[in-house]
């Protein structure tokens, strides 16, 4: 046994294993073609034209991103202006009292 514990024939195979990885390696690399690595060929550079048409596309892209924006924003910020308000004092339900109720008061904290 060798110190971590293997058995000495474990060892014996192990080396007999990358000699044979060795020389297979080896072999495949005698039968192997010659010939030159290929070179990846460099992708042709864009024609001017093409990347003015691509700017203008962004700059499309991104007005009506803009716009869509705008519109969700302002959407949010003009229809929800009642339906935002979740508590009311005391002294604005006394001013309403005379006001027929339509919705139903918790008894609770008031905002103030």
């Amino acid at each position: 046994m060798d110190p971590v514990g293997t058995p000495d024939y474990a060892l014996g195979n192990m080396s007999k294993l990358d000699k044979e990885l060795a020389d297979a390696v080896a072999t495949s690399e005698e039968n192997a073609p010659t010939s030159e690595r290929p070179v990846a060929a460099p992708a042709p550079a864009p024609s001017p034209a093409a990347s003015k048409q691509k700017k203008l596309q962004n700059v499309g892209l991104l007005a009506a991103l803009l716009v869509m924006g705008g519109g969700i924003l302002a959407l949010v910020l003009t229809s929800f202006k009642q339906s935002a308000v979740y508590s009311k004092g005391v002294d604005e339900l006394v001013a309403e009292k005379d006001k027929p109720a339509t919705t139903k008061m918790k008894p609770g904290e008031a905002a103030g």
